[in-house]
């Protein structure tokens, strides 16, 4: 056998390594959800970490939209967002209906309707454009006092979701009719996304960073970064020494970003390049099965293991954080204190994961015939009941028994 044949053998194989679950991935899932919760609890700063999310998010869905597109030439739109509905609804709306439930045991019921309209929106995936147009700005003393405000991240993810397997169908339909090649077609079209939004993400923090700050529009871009590189990952051959150098490099930037940075008022403009250009840098680094340096590291056991666990700990790290600052009045966390609302968010998260969100996905996953869609439809349904069932505090319920009217302090709207 020719040296040139085992060459292309070689390639090929490399390629397709590159589709291949990732444990340095999963790692960095965990990091960047203990990222935000540390600056989130001890200072007031932002850590660049959910921008990570957004890129890595949007590199593992692209890589199984491509391997989709090689298999049958084309998206299947329905099992999509069948998958995406059973894949971040059942957390969501779990975490929604505990932090309720604890609001309506914790909190003044002064705060209740507010509490009840934000839930709506957050279990409606679009809480983002909520805190938007009432210019909340991120970290601001009213967002700071909101038990969902923490959901804009997940109503921009799933809004991108939304659109994009849209368009990736479009440009399977223009590949099959055009017989352009997909790569460079795939490549160009997520660059002008990338190009378009990030100029859109710069204009918009001069006129209204507020609003940008939670705008989808102005975070495609980072979702675009994330596909540039499943896309043209397969076809980058780097030597080891600089996929070490690249991985180290982009682990550390994005640990120390926010503690050199304060980028608040900065993001989602040209600032967030630092985290975003970090996450691209930590997965180009640990493609083709690094198992060195920071991609060791990152794809150590308990990073891979918590990686399961990672986004229900970020979900539920912010009401932890907020009913803990609002019953002891304190801003800013001790270490002791701060550990608590990490070790309680972590029990909560693994709670969670193992009685609703395991349970409603397995079934999901099980399901073949309409008969059999009956159960996890009805597990969904259970779970979505508590967050759609808004108080108004005036004459009617939230828990089934009537409550007074408030009297003296009107519900304040954040």
């Amino acid at each position: 056998m020719s040296f040139e044949v085992l060459s292309k053998r070689r390639v090929l194989r490399e390629r397709e390594s590159a589709f291949e679950r990732r444990d340095d991935v999963q790692g960095l899932r965990t990091v960047a959800a203990l990222l935000v919760a540390a600056y989130h609890i001890w200072t007031h700063r932002i850590s660049g970490a959910v921008d990570v999310f957004f890129v890595v998010s949007a590199f593992v869905m692209t890589q199984s939209l491509l391997r989709e597109i090689q298999r049958s030439g084309t998206v299947s739109l329905a099992r999509f967002y069948r998958n995406l509905l059973f894949r971040m609804a059942p957390l969501a709306w779990a975490v929604i209906a505990g932090t309720m439930l604890a609001a309506l045991l914790l909190l003044p019921i002064t705060q209740w309707s507010t509490i009840g309209e934000q839930a709506t929106s957050a279990a409606l995936f679009q809480i983002n454009y909520f805190l938007g147009f009432e210019s909340i700005a991120y970290l601001g003393e009213a967002a700071n006092s909101s038990l969902f405000q923490h959901f804009w991240a997940m109503s921009v993810q799933v809004q991108f979701y939304l659109v994009f397997p849209l368009f990736g169908w479009l440009l399977a339909a223009v590949i099959r009719a055009t017989r352009i090649p997909r790569t460079p077609l795939l490549l160009c079209a997520f660059s002008v996304i990338l190009a378009a939004s990030l100029t859109y993400a710069t204009a918009s923090i001069i006129e209204n960073q507020a609003f940008a700050y939670f705008d989808t529009g102005a975070r495609a871009w980072e979702f675009a970064a994330g596909a540039l590189v499943a896309i043209a990952l397969p076809h980058v051959r780097l030597p080891r020494s600089a996929r070490l150098v690249l991985a180290a490099t982009g682990l550390v930037v994005l640990v120390s970003f926010g503690a050199f940075l304060d980028a608040t008022t900065l993001f989602p403009g040209p600032a967030a390049l630092v985290p975003v250009v970090a996450a691209v840098a930590i997965l180009v680094g640990g493609a083709s099965g690094a198992t060195h340096g920071a991609s060791k590291l990152l794809a150590s056991r308990p990073l891979v293991a918590a990686a399961e666990y990672s986004f229900g700990f970020y979900l539920w790290h912010w009401p932890v954080l907020v009913m803990h600052r609002q019953l002891t009045e304190q801003e800013l966390l001790g270490p002791v204190d701060g550990l608590g609302v990490i070790a309680i968010s972590a029990a909560l998260a693994y709670l969670t994961h193992r009685l609703i969100e395991v349970p409603v996905r397995g079934a999901a996953r099980q399901a073949k015939t309409p008969r059999e869609w009956r159960r996890p439809i009805a597990r969904l349904a259970v779970v979505a009941l508590v967050p759609f069932w808004r108080s108004e505090v005036q004459g009617r319920t939230w828990t089934g028994c009537s409550l007074p009217r408030p009297s003296i302090i009107p519900a304040q709207r954040y």
